[in-house]
C-alpha cells in the first residue's frame, strides 16, 4: 500500500472510528473508493457533509459484503449523476442516497419522504434499473408519539404507489426505495440493528427484478422486502416484526 493511501485511510478510520478500518480497506480497494474516501469524507468541508456521504460508504459496503461489484461514480460536468453503480449476477443497478433530516417543527413527514425519493430518481440514468435511499439521522423514528415513526415510512411509501398507479408515466423512476430507519449505529454495520426497508416499484421502467430486490433486502442489515397487496395500496413487510 502506497504512503498517500496510508494517510487517507489512517484519517478517515481517525474521524469514523478505528475499529472501522478494515472496512475502509475494502472499500478504498473498489473502484472510485480512494477518491470518493478522500474527497467526499475525509475533505468534506464540515461534518455535517461527512456525516452525509458516510452514507453512501454504508450501502457500498453492504452491498460489496454481499458480492457486489461497486464503482463510487464522479459527477461530470455538473451533471446530475447516483452515487453508486452496483454489479450483480450480471445486472447493473443504481443508488442514489438522500440524507434525510426530521425537522422536529415541520408537519407532514410521510409527505416529505415520497417527495424526496421522486426528486432524487431524476439523479438515476433513463432506462437503468435504480434505487433511491433514504437515509435518517435519529432514534426518534422508533418512537411512538414522537415525530416520525415506521407508520411515516409505510404512509410515504404508500403514496407512491398510489401517485405511480394515478401517473404511471410519471412514476417510471425510480426502480424502487430503501428507508433505513435510522443510522445512529455507525455509517457500517454495528451492534444496534438498522431496519431497512425496501420498496420496488410497480411503474418502473426497467422494474427491478424480484430477485435482484430480494438481494438488495438481504445485503442490508435487518432488510425487509415489502409486500403490495394485488387488492390494495397498503405496504407491510414480508416477515413481522416487533417495532
Amino acid at each position: 500500500m502506497n504512503a498517500d493511501r496510508e494517510r487517507i485511510l489512517e484519517a478517515a478510520a481517525q474521524l469514523e472510528h478505528p475499529d472501522y478500518r478494515p472496512a475502509l480497506e475494502a472499500l478504498i480497494e473498489l473502484k472510485g473508493g480512494e477518491w470518493y474516501i478522500d474527497e467526499k469524507f475525509v475533505q468534506a468541508p464540515d461534518e455535517y457533509q461527512r456525516r452525509d456521504n458516510g452514507r453512501v460508504l454504508k450501502y457500498a459496503y453492504n452491498f460489496h459484503l454481499n458480492g457486489g461489484d461497486i464503482e463510487f461514480l464522479r459527477e461530470e460536468n455538473d451533471a446530475q449523476t447516483p452515487d453508486l453503480a452496483v454489479l450483480v449476477e450480471g445486472t447493473t443497478f443504481y443508488v442514489e442516497v438522500r440524507k434525510f433530516r426530521i425537522n422536529v417543527t415541520t408537519d407532514h413527514q410521510a409527505a416529505k419522504i415520497s417527495g424526496q425519493i421522486k426528486g432524487k430518481a431524476s439523479q438515476l440514468p433513463v432506462g437503468s434499473i435504480g434505487f433511491v435511499a433514504i437515509d435518517n439521522f435519529s432514534l426518534k423514528l422508533e418512537s411512538v408519539g414522537r415525530e416520525m415513526t415506521y407508520e411515516h415510512i409505510f404512509a410515504a411509501l404508500d403514496e407512491c404507489q398510489r401517485a405511480g398507479t394515478e401517473n404511471p408515466v410519471g412514476w417510471r423512476q425510480p426502480s424502487g426505495a430503501v428507508i433505513s430507519a435510522h443510522t445512529s449505529g455507525g455509517a457500517w454495520s454495528g451492534p444496534i440493528s438498522i431496519p431497512h426497508f425496501v420498496w420496488t416499484n410497480p411503474h418502473a421502467e426497467p422494474r427491478a427484478p424480484d430477485w435482484l430486490a430480494r438481494w438488495v433486502a438481504g445485503a442490508l442489515p435487518d432488510g425487509q422486502l415489502l409486500d403490495i397487496s394485488s387488492q390494495t395500496t397498503s405496504l407491510h413487510p414480508e416477515s413481522s416484526k416487533d417495532q
